[in-house]
């Protein structure tokens, strides 16, 4: 009995897992870039989903020596049933560091 509920949380918690979405940097149009990320279920936390999403796009501005500005962040609302789990689609430049539109953004 044990053994047979053991199992089925394993499966269950794989499955679950499956469902995440985490689409790394990709090319969107022109210099723009976006990061999509999806919770496995709908009792993840979107800012957590959300700041998945900003880290990993500043992380990229940042490996490249340079600073993010944020085009647009498009997320899921709720309520989160049938699939609609919370997502974050984040559209960025990579700026250099300097660029006068970051100083447009941060006021």
């Amino acid at each position: 009995m044990v053994n047979t509920m053991r199992f089925t949380c394993v499966l269950a918690a794989v499955c679950l897992a499956g469902c995440a979405v985490d689409t790394g940097v990709g090319s969107l149009y022109g210099d723009v870039m976006t990061v999509t990320r999806q919770g496995a279920h709908g009792l993840s936390d979107p800012l957590t989903v959300r700041n998945g999403a900003m880290t990993e796009a500043r992380g990229h501005c940042t490996a490249l020596g340079r600073e993010i500005y944020v085009v647009a962040l498009q997320e899921t609302k709720p309520p989160y049933l049938l699939g609609n789990f919370p997502r974050s689609e984040v559209q960025f430049l990579c700026l250099a560091p300097g660029d006068p539109r970051l100083k447009a953004q941060t006021s």
